[in-house]
């Protein structure tokens, strides 16, 4: 149906630019309609696009998750649409308001992957952009990914994020991803700078080549 299409693109969306868990994005302390409201009214006044919500985590920890506007947008577009006939309560729920089982985002997940599937093999066997600096992933690997993947790529991005605005990725990483243990963090900042600072590197040498 319309709504569990719209609910279901929110999950993935919710992986991707938020960093959450499969079972935090189906956690009833998590994304509660009533915060959500609250929240998306006083940036509404505000004038602004983005706000903070609080997530039950790992080992029952909370932490404060950033909200891009991208993201509160297509929030408030659902409670304001198709899920505002349904009680109060988790914003990713059935269509009668009940629960999800915590392993609804994987569940999702792999639905998209293998309706994708097809386009995706088509693209990695032939991609349109043959820029030197793009990389892809290989077949097998692309099979095997997972909606957790979603958190590790939002984590790199997120690193990418602070040191283009001048944030110390060592502080905001893990408070944004809840991470207990430095070492979990090093591995997302030691990736970045393998890769996304070796591809700076190499576009500089390029473009010094041809002045």
């Amino acid at each position: 149906s319309p709504y569990i299409r719209e609910r279901d693109e929110l999950v993935i969306s919710l992986g991707y630019y938020c960093g959450l868990r499969t079972s935090e994005v189906t956690d009833t302390r998590n994304l509660r309609t009533s915060d959500l409201k609250k929240a998306l009214n006083e940036i509404k006044v505000k004038n602004t696009h983005a706000f903070t919500m609080k997530v039950f985590g790992k080992g029952n920890k909370v932490r404060s998750v950033d909200v891009p506007p991208k993201i509160s947008n297509l929030i408030r577009t659902f409670v304001d649409g198709r899920r505002s006939s349904i009680t109060d309560g988790p914003l990713v729920c059935s269509i009668d308001g009940s629960p999800l089982h915590k392993s609804h985002a994987s569940t999702v997940f792999k639905k998209a992957l293998r309706s994708a599937t097809f386009r995706a093999e088509r693209y990695l066997q032939n991609p349109p952009n043959s820029d030197f600096f793009v990389y892809h992933i290989p077949k097998d690997s692309y099979k095997n990914l997972t909606f957790h993947c979603l958190r590790h790529t939002f984590a790199t991005n997120l690193v990418d994020f602070c040191y283009k605005h001048g944030i110390d990725p060592w502080q905001h990483v893990p408070e944004q991803m809840g991470h207990s243990r430095l070492a979990t963090t090093k591995a997302y900042i030691n990736f970045d700078a393998l890769i996304h600072r070796r591809e700076h590197i190499m576009r500089a040498l390029e473009q010094e080549a041809h002045e």
